[in-house]
């Protein structure tokens, strides 16, 4: 089966890291926000790769990926 184009996946590890998974050779400028609003990383990311957010506290956050004309949002719950 074919695949899209673009496919980008944020994926929580055991390890206390989000594994961000895009296209080879794509960059996106990646955020995570907590639940009040404020952001508690910001970064650009090539390629697929893992972020450290083990010093977070538990709970839900919301992510916003941006690459070229590809815009993405959605949750995200670290821990249990």
């Amino acid at each position: 089966a074919a695949q899209p184009a673009e496919t980008f996946s944020v994926l929580p590890e055991p390890n206390g890291s989000l594994r961000i998974v895009m296209p080879p050779n794509t960059k996106c400028q990646f955020e995570l926000i907590d639940i009040l609003g404020e952001r508690v990383w910001s970064g650009t990311i090539a390629g697929t790769q893992s972020i450290n957010v083990g010093t977070l506290p538990l709970g839900t956050y919301f992510y916003r990926l941006t690459s070229g004309t590809h815009n993405e949002s959605g949750k995200i719950l670290l821990g249990e």
